[in-house]
């Protein structure tokens, strides 16, 4: 994670439960496949507790599977129809405009932060445009046009059978205690974390029968560099 731009970062491999659905879908790169993926990767070490600290975390969120071939072909229907393929042009070329109107918003709003001698502003990049336009609040007038669907949902019930499988592969089976998974999660100040994410993210590490705590801004990362009011 953080080196996916990097050619020469590799992936690494799991090793528990191959031939399960669930194992077989977590390599692609969607939210909920990721932390799933990373989950599984920390449980096969063999650890006695696991802490993720980390940026962004809302929980598993949904993994996804991707598209079969009849749902390979009912996409590409579905991008060729010609309402599609006209709205994406505008969008396209509209695409530009909102990056100007994106830089725009920022200097406006860093420029204001240097004033009180706050750090720049960093958006999240995941989707480029996208993410950043949605960030910031700015609505296109030519938005993208509906996605027909490219990837499938997974039953939760699914995936908490899967992670209480693997548990018992790795752990229980072999008569080892169960490492707890935590989490410490930093955000910006402003940075957006509604109830559902946190709902998200206190189900994860029940689960798991972890906790979790979320540091917003720099006085709370100052104030958590000490260990005075850690209860373990």
């Amino acid at each position: 994670m953080g080196l996916e731009q990097n050619p020469a970062a590799k992936k690494p491999k799991l090793t528990a439960l191959p031939d399960e659905e669930v194992h077989k879908i977590l390599p692609h790169g969607h939210r909920g496949n990721e932390t799933a993926f990373m989950t599984q990767y920390a449980l096969e070490q063999n650890v006695d507790a696991i802490f993720f600290i980390t940026g962004y975390h809302r929980g598993f969120e949904t993994l996804r599977r991707p598209m079969n071939e009849r749902e390979k072909a009912e996409y590409e229907r579905a991008i060729a129809k010609p309402d599609y393929i006209k709205q994406m042009a505008k969008h396209q070329e509209e695409k530009p405009k909102m990056q100007a109107r994106i830089n725009a918003e920022m200097e406006k709003i860093n420029a204001e932060r240097k004033a009180k001698g706050q750090p720049p502003r960093v958006l999240e990049q995941r989707h480029g445009v996208y993410s950043n336009a949605h960030e910031l609040g700015l609505k296109w007038t030519n938005p993208h046009p509906p996605h027909p669907p490219r990837s499938f949902e997974v039953k939760d019930h699914l995936v908490s059978k899967y992670f209480r499988d693997l548990v018992d592969t790795l752990y229980e089976d072999n008569d080892k205690p169960v490492p707890s998974v935590n989490v410490v999660l930093f955000l910006a100040g402003d940075e957006v974390f509604d109830a559902n994410a946190k709902t998200l993210l206190d189900k994860y590490v029940r689960f798991f029968r972890g906790k979790n705590r979320v540091i917003r801004g720099e006085n709370e990362i100052k104030g958590a560099r000490s260990s005075k009011e850690t209860q373990n």
